[in-house]
């Protein structure tokens, strides 16, 4: 089995948490071929009718993490509305910025995160991660922040390209219900148009209903879905 199934090494990742990090792919290393005395973690994203290699996977030591959804919103003219207004009340406001240095205070909310759902990670991983994403050099990463009365409320972290990528979407718990999710997808639907962007993608995890609802009710459409698996060893839990 171990010349069907390969990794590659994901440097962002390794760099990051400081373990050798790969991801399944069809090059790289063979399971047998990866470091046997250091700390080794590994992604795999599997369709659920691909069962005979979930089921490799799960034989050699991956755990079955969670299902990621892609939702995808096409945009077109027919369905634009160009003088649709973003109403909020008057105490919030919507800017979009090239940089978030508040991301501290919205680390702890991401509790269907694949990294926070795996016990067998250290708890701070998850939180490492989107601080390094977040805080990256990447000149095609932005922000659309809404903030309550100057306090910043929730965010959306995209990527600018053919399409617009969101990695991440969040609003406080205590701001939730108001409609600052949808607000702030639809700022970001009209700066798409504007730059002559067809489409805006997301990915998600299907645990999570508050944020499957937001997209489906925003107009996206399910794209993908694909279950995750996590493999490691020699990783130790503390923080």
């Amino acid at each position: 089995m171990s010349n069907e199934v390969f990794f590659l090494k994901d440097k962002w990742l390794s760099e990051c948490l400081g373990a050798y990090c790969y991801a399944l792919n069809n090059q790289g290393l063979a399971f047998d071929d990866l470091p046997k005395s250091k700390a080794v973690f590994i992604t795999a994203k599997v369709r659920d009718s691909d069962f005979e290699l979930s089921r490799k996977l799960l034989e050699i030591g991956f755990r079955d993490i969670n299902r990621q959804v892609t939702y995808r919103k096409e945009l077109n003219a027919v369905d634009y509305c160009p003088e649709a207004e973003i109403r909020l009340p008057s105490e919030y406001k919507i800017l979009i910025q090239n940089s978030f240095p508040q991301f501290s205070k919205f680390s702890f909310l991401f509790e269907f995160d694949r990294f926070t759902m795996d016990k067998s990670l250290p708890p701070c991983w998850s939180a490492m991660i989107k601080g390094e994403w977040m805080n990256g050099s990447d000149s095609n990463k932005r922000f659309v922040v809404v903030y309550a009365d100057e306090e910043v409320a929730g965010f959306i972290l995209f990527s600018e390209g053919t399409a617009y990528i969101i990695e991440l979407l969040c609003v406080l718990k205590e701001y939730r219900g108001k409609g600052l999710a949808r607000s702030m997808l639809s700022l970001l639907e009209r700066l798409a148009r504007e730059k002559l962007v067809s489409n805006i993608v997301v990915g998600t995890q299907k645990e999570n209903p508050n944020s499957t609802y937001v997209y489906q009710s925003s107009g996206f459409v399910l794209a993908d879905e694909q279950r995750v698996l996590h493999y490691s060893r020699g990783i130790e839990l503390h923080d």
